[in-house]
């Protein structure tokens, strides 16, 4: 797994835990961007694995709807 992987993991993480937390605490939709974003970052850990990277979401997302 190189580096860029790795840091996309953490984030993915840390995503998550936050999502976790502000659920907790009453902010549903809050939360929901966050575990929005927990699910972007390990998608994009993915498709950089297969040395591929995006500028936009819309693109992170039809490329790994595709693979």
């Amino acid at each position: 797994m190189t580096e860029a992987q790795l840091d996309l993991l953490a984030q993915a993480r840390e995503s998550l835990s936050a999502a976790k937390l502000l659920l907790a605490n009453g902010y549903p939709g809050y939360a929901a961007a966050r575990a929005y974003y927990s699910m972007f970052y390990a998608a994009e850990a993915f498709l950089e694995g297969d040395g591929l990277a995006f500028s936009s979401h819309k693109a992170v997302i039809a490329a790994f709807g595709k693979e």
